[in-house]
């Protein structure tokens, strides 16, 4: 479940990101979790994927994903990515890791209006290409899982 946020957290270095920062984000994703799971019906399966950085294969796994963008402020309500959003997600890492801040925020400008010209309709549908997307690129600057929410 930890892996789930396509712009922070699906990528694999912990760098200078602080405790602090690390802990304020693992209590919104359980958080948010735990009413996504509720709220789209996602299973074990669902998570389990997540958990091991894969795109869920059913709709309410890819519709996890979507929940949870838009509980963090990375979608809008119509599905559509949220630049607003997503800059108010990553400020406090502006300060906390400037480093971190520059290559995650790469990707949300290379992922975005990628995705955006998809012309995409689907919440679900768009959550699963942002977060795809956040993957690979995220993989160009070395970077798997900045904030180490997986160990």
């Amino acid at each position: 479940m930890k892996c789930v946020i396509s712009l922070l957290f699906l990528f694999t270095a912990a760098y200078g990101v602080s405790d602090e920062f690390k802990n304020a984000l693992r209590m919104k994703m359980a958080t948010f979790a735990s009413a996504c799971i509720s709220e789209v019906g996602a299973g074990e399966a669902d998570i389990t994927d997540l958990v091991r950085k894969r795109i869920p294969s059913t709709r309410e796994g890819r519709c996890l994903i979507s929940c949870l963008q838009k509980k963090f402020g990375l979608q809008q309500s119509d599905g559509q990515p949220d630049r607003l959003g997503t800059m108010a997600l990553l400020e406090p890492l502006h300060d906390d890791d400037p480093e971190m801040y520059k290559k995650v925020l790469q990707v949300a400008i290379t992922c975005g209006p990628l995705v955006e010209k998809m012309k995409l309709t689907d919440a679900c549908d768009v959550a699963v290409e942002v977060t795809t997307c956040a993957m690979r690129e995220g993989k160009k600057f070395g970077l798997e899982d900045p904030f180490g929410l997986n160990r």
